[in-house]
């Protein structure tokens, strides 16, 4: 059945966006891993190709962007150490969520949502985002040093992400590290793609979810490779601890040493962050 619903979506003209089919193939499970490799490599491009096409860059806004992450990134260098990404992290949700970046208040109003692409972070520096925004401008910031890579999870095996996490490789232990892309949240691989949470809460990575949407994976067997060995990034006790150790010295010391810096930080980007709004409203 699956697998005549894969050729039957690859005859597909134009992929529709909210398409019942690739909800099910594609977005909802893992199952379809399982089928034919090529079959299935050719599904996802061609759903990939769809949602590119429809949330197209301007190349002007992606160059903005791209100058703003920078000076987020050389400003966190100056904070705390390059090979942080711990505290990198913590601070980037500190500025997003206290306003320091856009400015104003966090807002979530998905109809001014931007969905650029090439930068999802955008709306993060903007003000107005949800995980996908947050986790998409950590990444960005993050990748320069450790390689950082952007996962949908969902609450059973058979419903799509409803939620967007990060992975984030660690040199030292040699592991990925499962991180919470709106709030301070440490996850811990359990078996094949099932996660847990600090709640005790089990979650399921969607494999389809990040290919489709986003160009983490060079090609779909990077992809593959990457969820086959994603339990051999379980974490010890010992390493959980140490990690949410950094998250209480930055809730603690770094949030109330660096708060000028902070506001000084965000007049800093102001300038350059209204000039992509007056773009934007062209």
């Amino acid at each position: 059945m699956k697998n005549s619903l894969l050729n039957e979506l690859i005859q597909m003209k134009e992929v529709p966006f909210c398409s019942e089919m690739i909800n099910v193939i594609l977005f909802s499970n893992n199952d379809s891993l399982n089928e034919p490799i090529e079959l299935y490599k050719d599904c996802l491009d061609k759903a990939k190709m769809f949602f590119k096409s429809k949330y197209k860059t301007d190349p002007i806004l992606f160059i903005k962007y791209k100058r703003i992450v920078n000076k987020i990134s050389k400003f966190l260098d100056t904070l705390v150490e390059k090979d942080d990404y711990i505290s990198k992290y913590y601070i980037l949700l500190y500025l997003i969520n206290n306003g320091y970046l856009s400015g104003k208040k966090l807002t979530t109003e998905s109809s001014k949502y931007l969905d650029n692409y090439d930068c999802f972070g955008l709306d993060a520096i903007l003000g107005n985002c949800c995980c996908r925004h947050e986790g998409s401008l950590i990444q960005d910031v993050l990748k320069n040093n450790n390689p950082t890579i952007r996962l949908g999870i969902g609450n059973s095996t058979f419903q799509k992400a409803n939620h967007c996490i990060l992975a984030v490789y660690d040199y030292e232990i040699n592991k990925y590290i499962l991180l919470d892309s709106v709030k301070r949240m440490l996850y811990n691989s359990k078996q094949n793609l099932e996660i847990i949470n600090s709640k005790n809460q089990i979650k399921y990575i969607k494999a389809n979810y990040s290919i489709t949407y986003f160009s983490d994976f060079n090609n779909v067997n990077d992809f593959l490779e990457f969820f086959e060995n994603i339990q051999f990034s379980r974490l010890s006790k010992s390493e959980i601890k140490y990690i949410y150790y950094k998250f209480e010295l930055n809730h603690k010391i770094y949030m109330k040493m660096f708060e000028s810096d902070f506001e000084d930080f965000s007049e800093y980007i102001k300038p350059e962050r209204e000039s992509i709004i007056r773009l934007i409203k062209r």
